[in-house]
């Protein structure tokens, strides 16, 4: 399966420096990067942090995955990472169109590819999307599934 690691950029009002989160490098070669100086090797590509929403969406070949989903593969998306990564932020995206993230970009998809087209025989689509935020240390989460 694919692996995309996507850079948080410090943003304002954030307190700390990038020495304060430790050193990122990200390698010409599209997969590669180190952090604090440990070189990881695994993602399919590293989404830096001057790449905005359109880009990461983009770079993570979401529209691939849209095809597929129209072609009946199941597809999930799972956003990994500490409090304040930017997980939902990525998935969700933030009120305005150019901020909106990889659900709703999929969604838009899905029904632009799927508007006007004559299939044959009909077809009647039923599409389901859902983010349900979990997290480890959420006790909620560990009664809900034990």
């Amino acid at each position: 399966a694919p692996v995309f690691v996507r850079v948080k950029p410090l943003g304002k009002g954030k307190t700390g420096t990038s020495e304060a989160r430790g050193s990122f490098e990200q390698q010409q070669d599209g997969g590669k990067f180190s952090l604090n100086g440990k070189p990881f090797n695994f993602p399919t590509a590293v989404i830096g942090e001057a790449i905005d929403q359109e880009g990461a969406y983009a770079l993570g070949e979401v529209d691939s995955y849209v095809e597929d989903f129209l072609n009946g593969v199941d597809v999930n998306v799972l956003a990994y990472g500490q409090t304040g990564a930017g997980k939902t932020f990525t998935v969700e995206g933030e009120g305005h169109v150019e901020r909106a993230g990889i659900l709703p970009r999929a969604a838009r998809d899905i029904f632009a590819l799927t508007s006007g087209y004559n299939f044959e025989p009909p077809v009647r689509f039923a599409v389901r999307a859902s983010s349900a935020p979990r997290t480890v240390n959420n006790p909620t989460y560990f009664r809900s599934v034990g």
